[in-house]
């Protein structure tokens, strides 16, 4: 199967999405398809020199940011679909064309209309629902608002295929008349291939990888932290990631004792910072982007080997029960009275870290997801409009 995947994620350097893109790509590789990567967004901070299997959409990289060349980019993008089109189908030869991170009907409809013109089977990823501040950075951007409604509303059900991360957007794309058989859940993708930390940690040291953002909730993490010092005033915190412009976090971070962050880390830091760390932690608030969506974070740290605190992500409550398996915080202001408990005896979190592992290794696997979706499109690649 020759397979085009078109994402709007800086792959594959960066955070969760190009993570996704990246396990998406192994998977897929694994399963004997050619997979080329197709960036929407050009180079905007990593290049493609090194990777023979990716390719720019239409330009380099973004224009200045100036409002009307930031609109002549994006009508250009939109023009360029039907050669994008005819191009994949007629010179690349690809079977079929996913979509990742792409989620407004401006840009979707036209694709979804070259396709159907020249017989690609087309099939997009929706990750999970955004409220409206995360993308309305500026009041010319507020239509958006309205094509992202129009494209799950009206234009999803003509897709070969969506494929989604937890069961509220299944039940969402049901709602708009998609077909139960065209929606495939895949909860998220892991490379299982990844080190399992054996070595001893350091005592009463917490750890947090990620993006640096109040809606993660590393403000409330960070406070929760002052409050496990009153029980364990040794205790340190281990923070990685960008950093959002959302606070000053830098300045932020010193109002606080025994906090170290260490910026952006490759895959050999992170295990390094890993295995020092006694337990992992993901404060993200429950919202609509918890809801609808399935954190990164859970297979992450599952896959980890270390003891991990989560706030609730309802897709799993069904799999383990919140009062039953202890690594689940009703919400962020619990993270202090979870982590108190650990300190104080950890092998009840313990145990329950390694169940959720065996969980997170047989249904997030890359290798064993990319199966169910080589099958999802063989049966859903002939459908037509």
């Amino acid at each position: 199967m020759n397979i085009a995947l078109l994402t709007s994620s800086d792959y594959p350097e960066h955070g969760a999405p190009e993570t996704f893109v990246r396990n998406l790509f192994t998977g897929l590789s694994s399963a004997s398809s050619k997979v080329t990567i197709f960036k929407f967004w050009g180079t905007r901070y990593s290049s493609n020199a090194r990777y023979d299997y990716v390719q720019n959409y239409l330009f380099r990289s973004p224009p200045a940011r100036i409002i009307l060349l930031q609109l002549l980019d994006y009508f250009a993008k939109i023009s360029y679909a039907p050669v994008f089109i005819f191009r994949l189908r007629y010179i690349v030869k690809a079977n079929c064309l996913f979509i990742y991170g792409i989620d407004t009907s401006l840009f979707l409809l036209p694709v979804l209309l070259a396709c159907k013109c020249f017989n690609l089977p087309v099939y997009r990823f929706v990750t999970e629902i955004y409220s409206c501040r995360s993308y309305i950075t500026h009041f010319i951007k507020w239509p958006d608002v309205a094509f992202r409604y129009f494209q799950i509303a009206f234009f999803d059900r003509y897709f070969n295929g969506i494929l989604v991360l937890s069961n509220y957007l299944k039940q969402i794309l049901s709602t708009h008349n998609v077909p139960n058989q065209r929606i495939l859940l895949i909860h998220n993708l892991i490379d299982a291939s990844s080190n399992v930390v054996s070595s001893k940690p350091e005592k009463n040291t917490i750890c947090f990888f990620g993006y640096i953002s109040r809606e993660n909730g590393i403000d409330i993490l960070l406070n929760q932290f002052s409050v496990v010092q009153q029980h364990f005033p040794l205790a340190k915190l281990f923070l990685a990631g960008p950093l959002s412009n959302d606070i000053d976090w830098i300045n932020y971070f010193d109002s606080f004792k025994n906090i170290s962050y260490l910026g952006v880390l490759d895959k050999f830091q992170l295990n390094t910072l890993i295995s020092k760390c006694d337990v992992l932690v993901n404060p993200r608030p429950i919202g609509l982007g918890q809801l609808s969506g399935f954190p990164t974070k859970f297979g992450e740290y599952a896959l980890s080997g270390r003891p991990f605190i989560s706030t609730l992500i309802p897709d799993l409550v069904s799999c383990f029960p919140a009062p039953q398996y202890t690594f689940w915080a009703l919400d962020p202001y619990e993270l202090a009275s979870k982590l108190v408990a650990y300190f104080t005896d950890p092998s009840p979190l313990v145990d329950d870290c390694n169940t959720a592992r065996l969980w997170a290794l047989d249904n997030l696997c890359c290798l064993k997801k990319a199966r169910s979706i080589a099958s999802f499109v063989k049966s859903t690649s002939t459908i037509r409009l």
